[in-house]
């Protein structure tokens, strides 16, 4: 929280779809991707996880199911019920695949944590200072939460605060952003040299 009179100090610019408004952050209400000023184009790709399951592999449904799932009735709600009955398969297929309920959980948030990763670094990828390069993997995390405000409750606040075994996982994805600002903290050791 900012206290009276600090202000937001960006080096780098200013991150798209956010602004400064009196001293405090206000999100705008869509976030684009659009960066001709540092002379890139309108990005296609846009986030977003499948809603419709039908003619994807059983694995694929229940893992998705499960995401949906855990984000309308919290982490501990769901049951195995729940899940193949959305899924569309049997106990049978969910247990072939799953031996537990907790591992499906755990299978889904892994899955939705890759594909926030794989989102958040083919963003990053391309030329450009480091600056502009973690100004594009911000702005695709917080168009991806934006467009998925329920999967991203579930996966930053609902699943970590489940049980010890959701919390070491939430404290892996983490990690696997800390390349991106690892590069930052090289660029800024060479600029002030």
């Amino acid at each position: 929280p900012l206290g009276d009179g600090q202000r937001f100090v960006f080096v780098v610019g200013t991150l798209q779809g956010w602004r400064v408004v009196h001293g405090k952050r206000e999100v705008r209400k869509s976030i684009t991707r659009r960066m001709s000023a540092v002379g890139e184009t309108e990005t296609e790709v846009r986030p977003g996880l499948p809603r419709a399951i039908e003619g994807l592999a059983d694995e694929q449904r229940i893992l998705w199911a499960t995401v949906r799932l855990v984000a309308e009735k919290g982490f501990e709600s769901v049951t195995v019920s729940d899940v193949i009955e959305r899924a569309g398969v049997s106990r049978c297929a969910f247990y072939e695949l799953f031996e537990s309920k907790d591992e499906c959980l755990f299978a889904a948030y892994e899955k939705v944590l890759d594909v926030l990763v794989d989102y958040v670094a083919r963003a990053f990828e391309g030329d450009g200072p480091w600056p502009l390069r973690i100004r594009r993997a911000m702005e695709a995390c917080l168009e991806a939460c934006s467009a998925e405000p329920e999967v991203a409750r579930m996966t930053t606040v609902d699943v970590p605060a489940a049980r010890p075994e959701a919390q070491r996982r939430y404290r892996n994805a983490l990690e696997r952003f800390a390349p991106l600002f690892i590069e930052g903290r090289e660029y800024a050791a060479d600029e002030i040299r």
